[in-house]
């Protein structure tokens, strides 16, 4: 019974943390235990949260004063007055915004409130006598790469008159994009695996720190634009430890689309986009940015995780840090060589 027992939440453990397998009958009554048991903690959290965050909207926030706060540069600012001034006079402007899925807006709670159409809202009731348009050339999955060769189709062919590009959390993966691409049309799986396992160290590597930094700095550093902002402490862990998750499981979307399996992408985002809304619209009125926080990091977990399985379908290959760890382990490098994918240097 013991060792039926320890198998079981083995295989609950990998099919959960790692995205891969299929859980059999037997483990199945423990995925629903872990469900339920994930939810109650989730919404034990999300009371305590509850009143700190309830009495932090209800106070009055001065946006200049935290404009001014976090404002640490204004740079040359010549060609945007020149935009500004043109809007006073009541000419008409395009805003045009580019970048991934934060631009294209894929966890916007509606599409009034994406980055860019705020931008855009903002310049309509500051300058009511000039109209303004909105060009968004986001696209969810795609980075800065794939942005330079579409910038002139997408967005500039507009003419717009202001732009704000938005490409900063794919860049790691990115890097790996052309050996996934060419491994995959070679079929080498030796060398995708590789490729994977550079790009998962330097991305866990990375949202590892950033973790760190906000557990130890994270209210110090948000005290500096003051009190108001201490407040979104355990938010920010939320969302920063999102961004591990992601990392953990490695570039899915990059090898997915590379691979020739774009509906497969399409369709799991479509059901964590409508899953992540659904749950907005339930947590959010109860529990505010808290509830909206909770509701993107398991939206976060759902995506990353079926992708992973769906590349173990199409591809053959696990891409989460596990396994790369397992590439390591099985390859005849130093750790050194092989991030720098140097030639190979037998192990002492």
């Amino acid at each position: 019974m013991k060792k039926k027992t320890v198998a079981c939440l083995r295989e609950v453990s990998v099919f959960f943390l790692l995205g891969v397998g299929r859980p059999t009958n037997g483990v199945r009554k423990g995925i629903a235990t872990q469900w339920v048991s994930s939810l109650i903690l989730v919404w034990i959290g999300l009371l305590f949260q509850a009143a700190a965050t309830q009495a932090a909207e209800s106070q009055p926030v001065d946006d200049a004063a935290l404009c001014a706060r976090a404002l640490v540069s204004e740079g040359d600012t010549s060609r945007l007055q020149r935009v500004l001034f043109k809007a006073r006079r009541g000419g008409e402007i395009t805003v045009g915004v580019i970048g991934g899925s934060i631009t294209q807006g894929a966890s916007a709670s509606k599409p009034e409130n994406r980055y860019g159409a705020l931008i855009a809202a903002w310049c309509r009731e500051r300058f009511p006598g000039a109209p303004v348009n909105l060009v968004n050339a986001g696209i969810g999955a795609t980075g800065s790469n794939y942005g330079a060769l579409r910038a002139r189709r997408d967005l500039l062919s507009q003419h717009p008159d202001l732009v704000i590009v938005e490409y900063a959390v794919s860049l790691i993966h990115e890097i790996a994009a052309p050996d996934i691409s060419d491994a995959l049309a070679r079929k080498q799986p030796s060398v995708i695996e590789a490729a994977v396992a550079r790009a998962n160290f330097a991305a866990v590597a990375a949202t590892v720190g950033a973790v760190a930094g906000v557990v130890i700095l994270g209210r110090y550093i948000l005290s500096v634009f003051g009190p108001d902002f201490v407040r979104a402490y355990p938010i920010l862990i939320v969302l920063v430890a999102s961004q591990f998750i992601r990392a953990a499981f490695g570039p899915t979307v990059l090898t997915l689309i590379s691979a020739g399996a774009q509906k497969s992408v399409v369709v799991v985002f479509s059901i964590a986009i409508v899953s992540f809304a659904l749950a907005n619209l339930v947590l959010v009125p109860m529990f505010g940015l808290s509830g909206a926080a909770a509701a993107f990091a398991v939206m976060t977990g759902f995506w990353t995780a079926s992708l992973a399985v769906v590349s173990k379908r199409k591809t053959g290959l696990r891409l989460d840090i596990a396994a790369s760890l397992g590439v390591l382990r099985r390859s005849p490098r130093t750790f050194a060589s092989f991030i720098g994918g140097t030639a190979v240097q037998p192990r002492n």
